[in-house]
Parts: C-alpha cells; sequence; structure tokens
C-alpha cells in the first residue's frame, strides 16, 4: 500500500481577505461586510463591536439577533435611518 502526503502551507481563508470590491459589493445591496479582525487575533463578538449600517452610515446601531437567515449572518437594526440589516460575521 502507496500513501502519498501533501501538504499546504497556504494561509487559511478568512473574511479579512476579502477585496474592497467585494465589499463594496456587500454594502451596494445592503449588507454590511464583516469587521477586519486582524491575523492571530481572537475572532470578536459582534456585540462588542460598533456596527456600522451600510446604507446611511451610521453607527447608531444595534444588534437584533446574532441568528441570521444564515449561520454566517446576524440581523441588526439601524436607529438613525430605520433600516434593519444583515452583517456578515467575520470568520
Amino acid at each position: 500500500m502507496t500513501v502519498e502526503i501533501q501538504i499546504n502551507l497556504q494561509q487559511p481563508w478568512s473574511s479579512d481577505l476579502l477585496s474592497a470590491v467585494a465589499r463594496d459589493k456587500l454594502h451596494a445591496v445592503g449588507i454590511a461586510p464583516p469587521p477586519r479582525i486582524g491575523r492571530g487575533r481572537a475572532i470578536p463578538m459582534l456585540v462588542n463591536q460598533p456596527l456600522t449600517c451600510p446604507y446611511c452610515g451610521s453607527q447608531q446601531t444595534r444588534l437584533e439577533n446574532v441568528f441570521g437567515p444564515t449561520p454566517c449572518r446576524a440581523i441588526a437594526y439601524c436607529q438613525h435611518c430605520h433600516q434593519p440589516f444583515e452583517q456578515f460575521k467575520p470568520l
């Protein structure tokens, strides 16, 4: 029996690797892109970070539900423009 082992030294994907274009596209459809967390840092809880509304840019927001329509999204509400929006969670 022959066994072949392949080693991959590439950095695993994280939401920090989203390009500026990808973040702009999320923002354009009303989804707040995940905050950048930096390499080697613990994933911050969304409730401890100010969320930015993708519609008006206000940080007068509140987290409505950490469980959105998918496991990677949360539901937030902007108290300035009164719009609900989805917030991608950082990975």
